[in-house]
């Protein structure tokens, strides 16, 4: 288990949310972010042909 995986539980278990520290916020914000960002890149790429001779 990595240390988002730990700090998402927490923060879903709502019993020491108040506990969680506003850069461990930030940087689970960060890493979340960056999936989704390439899911929403690639569905463009997709869904106006950009990707050449695909």
């Amino acid at each position: 288990m990595t240390k988002y995986d730990k700090l998402i539980m927490k923060i879903l278990k709502g019993r020491s949310d108040a506990n969680v520290g506003f850069d461990e916020l930030r940087n689970l914000l960060i890493n979340l972010a960056k999936p989704y960002q390439v899911r929403q890149v690639r569905n463009i790429i997709t869904r106006y042909k950009l990707g050449g001779d695909t």
